[in-house]
């Protein structure tokens, strides 16, 4: 139980990395 909590966490946050980086790659800061 403990892992699969881990690894949803884990997955949400490769994912919202993901985001960010595409995001900051489409528009980068000033």
């Amino acid at each position: 139980m403990i892992g699969f909590l881990f690894s949803v966490q884990g997955e949400r946050y490769v994912s919202h990395r993901l985001l960010w980086s595409v995001k900051n790659r489409l528009d980068p800061p000033m």
